[in-house]
């Protein structure tokens, strides 16, 4: 095998290049968690660490595979490295690596989106077995196993390299590859939707659209990613010297041109507020850098809204949709305007047939005299009608004791009225909203009476 020659520098205190990697792929950079240094390995037998950067003994226990294909992850003070395909997890512990896991090499969930929810660790979609996956899969620190957690609602498409961060209680999903079902060997973007998995209960849903740039300036890949203060920063693989950052909070995209070329690996050192990470020159030699984070963005050349607004989130026929149920809305709602005026809500009473009896507002009416039912019952009756008064004094005739004419017309007038002082009482209506009066048509001389239509129900 090929050697290389390693060079290295006193101090590691500007962003000039140090050629300690030479062309070599066998490296890992991370974050140590309970120090904030930063931890290089290479070949899985040669340890830096600090700032400036030294060598170290480095020792460990067996793990499969090598430490270039591990991700790593911060709990607490303890750093851990989980195969990037899912299973096997080791931790980082005083300049050594300890298998703590009781899995194995899943194989399953390369490219997944990664992160840390309560002191767990979590991959989302993912590929593997020659499938692409929308599975969320939790690594249990006290069993010391994976499992799949359970989702609810409608989960994204299945996908690989996607970009995720999570805003608080939120994980927030976007981009990636999918299966191509038009092209058995090639796979395909997937749609410009911002998923978002609420993680207290673990729900699903679907936030809407974004702006294409990531997607144009992203296509031919992901060079590195790192997270400050819940922003998410992208460093796109061919477009040298961009990084994109990503504010869900103020929803926006900024756009930076700076020193961002040819980055492999990165983290942000919230110590020294630089960026650390491995750089690639044009002879494809690599160092580790440490740039100040404003010197490393550099100068802002655009910005623009993250989330589309609603409209542009929908489709032809949802648009469609929507401008008719406006227009149908705003029609019913100018035809009942117009009929408003003549609208009034009922405050009249209902008599319901199979009991025989009164109710107002669902209350049953029961301070009513016999002798006022009588004409209640009546009018009730033949409420489509006029009823000449004469023609209610049959109900105070004394059968038994023939009564004159005036005593009876004085127990109908004593018995109408006092009916209609309840009604307006209990209604709280006036007479003309109970009763309609006029002349006979064929003697002006009688007065008719009838109940107004919107007075009484009867069911």
């Amino acid at each position: 095998m090929k050697r290389f020659v390693f060079i290295f520098l006193i101090a590691l205190t500007t962003c000039q290049a140090q050629p300690i990697l030479g062309r070599s792929t066998e490296h890992l950079l991370f974050k140590e968690a309970k120090s904030g240094q930063a931890i290089l390995i290479l070949k899985d037998s040669l340890l830096y660490k600090g700032n400036p950067i030294q060598q170290h003994q480095f020792s460990h226990t067996p793990y499969p595979s090598v430490l270039k294909d591990y991700l790593p992850f911060s709990i607490y003070n303890k750093t851990y490295l989980v195969y990037r395909g899912c299973g096997a997890v080791l931790e980082w512990r005083n300049d050594s690596i300890v298998r703590v896991d009781n899995s194995f090499l899943h194989r399953n969930q390369y490219f997944a989106s990664t992160f840390t929810y309560k002191n767990k660790i979590y991959f989302f979609g993912g590929y593997g077995l020659f499938t692409y996956k929308n599975i969320l899969t939790k690594y249990n620190i006290q069993s010391k196993e994976w499992e799949e957690e359970e989702t609810f609602g409608v989960p994204p498409s299945p996908r690989r390299f996607a970009l995720s961060v999570i805003v608080k209680d939120d994980f927030y999903v976007f981009g990636g590859y999918e299966k191509d079902e038009d092209n058995f060997l090639q796979n395909k973007g997937v749609e410009p939707i911002v998923w978002k998995l609420h993680l207290p209960s673990m729900t699903w849903s679907k936030i809407g659209k974004f702006n294409s740039t990531i997607n144009s300036n992203t296509k031919d890949g992901i060079a590195s990613s790192f997270i400050i203060n819940e922003k998410l920063y992208i460093i796109p693989l061919m477009e040298y010297s961009y990084v994109y950052e990503v504010d869900l909070k103020k929803n926006t995209i900024t756009t930076f041109k700076g020193k961002a070329k040819s980055v492999e690996q990165s983290f942000y050192d919230y110590k020294t507020n630089e960026v650390v990470y491995i750089y690639k020159d044009g002879d494809g030699v690599k160092s580790l850098l440490r740039t100040p984070l404003q010197e490393f963005l550099g100068k802002q050349v655009d910005q623009q809204v993250f989330l589309l607004p609603w409209y542009q989130n929908l489709e032809v026929t949802t648009i469609l949709t929507t401008i008719l149920s406006i227009l149908g809305i705003v029609s019913l709602v100018f035809y009942f305007g117009k009929r408003k005026p003549n609208f009034k809500p009922f405050n009249g009473i209902t008599f319901k047939t199979d009991e025989s009896n009164y109710y107002y507002k669902g209350k049953l009416l029961d301070t009513f005299e016999e002798a006022e039912l009588r004409i209640l019952d009546y009018l009730v009756q033949n409420r489509q009608r006029f009823i000449p008064l004469n023609e209610l004094n049959h109900l105070y005739e004394n059968e038994v004791q023939m009564d004159n004419f005036t005593t009876v017309v004085k127990r109908r007038e004593v018995a109408l009225a006092s009916l209609m002082a309840k009604l307006l009482f209990i209604t709280e209506s006036t007479e003309k909203d109970i009763l309609v009066y006029r002349r006979s048509p064929n003697d002006k001389r009688m007065k008719e009476i009838k109940l107004k239509d919107n007075f009484i129900r009867v069911k």
